[in-house]
């Protein structure tokens, strides 16, 4: 496990030459899915100590026909009646012993204590102002953190072209990306791309300058991938889902970017037992997950009803 100076993994990778273009660019797809941004701005001792610090194991659960929303239905569904939606907050005044939350349409909300699960997009943005201002150190945590794009990209054709062997495939170089047959019957032909770091950042430039354009992208990438023209002639329709342009998300997930353990640590620390804070971000052992997510909202909860400090 690496324990040398700070450096991002590709200045190590083209430091060492052990990898040629190629090799580079299937690390690239590979590591911006699961690490949210491109080798460039991904930390290799933030790296390196994220993979010591995992305790999670390596299998992947999924539900096979429903999200992950059906778990949480499930686990909490004696509280769901008492959720209030479409509530946007955007200040939150913990001055006195009971705490203000405001609203947008100036709803007020009051509470001795105040859990605070907003990705940090928004925190850094200033999107919920504070009162009083939140201590330096706090607002260092915040902005040190990093957040990057994550794009998905869901392709309907009118035939299956990919075969039924391949249960994913990467383009051809030098784009490349990873794109997986996922549809739920086979009467549909549907691929989904998965676009994060250079790849993403390349998919919404192409985006901005013309409606589309990312996505006939993806079809000639297809088109060279399988030399044929009927990724082009087949497609039917697409779905895009580009969480940095989604309101109140505005990111993927949190990247191990340089010192980013500390800073996820000192974020998780409760502000004056009134301000608890949880979310993928604060967990130094499982960032970027459903259930680094999730331990962090027990974690909080738990410190709420024991008053931990």
């Amino acid at each position: 496990s690496y324990r040398g100076k700070e450096m991002s993994i590709k200045a190590y990778l083209e430091q060492t030459e052990e990898l040629a273009d190629e090799g580079i660019a299937v690390l690239e797809n590979w590591l911006s899915a699961e690490y949210g941004d491109s080798l460039k701005n991904i930390s290799l001792p933030a790296f390196a100590r994220s993979g010591r610090a995992w305790q999670a194991g390596q299998k992947n659960y999924t539900l096979p026909k429903n999200t992950f929303f059906e778990v949480l239905h499930i686990t909490f569904e004696n509280i769901l009646s008492l959720i209030q939606y479409e509530k946007i907050v955007n200040e939150i005044d913990y001055s006195d012993t009971i705490i203000k939350v405001k609203t947008i349409d100036n709803q007020v909300f009051e509470a001795n204590k105040v859990i605070l699960t907003v990705p940090i997009s928004i925190l850094q943005k200033n999107k919920i102002m504070f009162k009083p201002d939140l201590p330096l150190r706090r607002k260092e945590a915040i902005n040190h953190l990093k957040i990057a794009p994550v794009i998905k990209v869901i392709l309907r054709f009118s035939q299956n072209f990919w075969g039924n062997e391949l249960s994913g495939f990467y383009s051809a170089y030098p784009h490349i990306i990873n794109f997986y047959p996922s549809a739920k019957t086979e009467k549909e032909h549907i691929l989904t791309a998965f676009l994060a770091g250079e790849e993403g950042y390349y998919f919404q430039e192409l985006e901005k300058n013309k409606k589309n354009e990312g996505i006939n992208f993806l079809l000639e990438l297809l088109c060279d991938t399988f030399h044929n023209r009927i990724p082009n002639f087949s497609f039917e329709k697409s779905y895009l889902i580009d969480w940095s342009e989604i309101p109140y998300i505005e990111g993927g997930y949190s990247v191990p970017a340089s010192n980013s353990y500390f800073w996820r640590k000192k974020l998780a620390l409760p502000l004056k037992n009134q301000l608890f804070w949880a979310g993928e971000a604060t967990s130094a052992r499982h960032s970027a997950s459903v259930n680094g997510a999730l331990e962090t909202g027990f974690r909080a909860a738990k410190q709420v009803w024991i008053g931990e400090e």
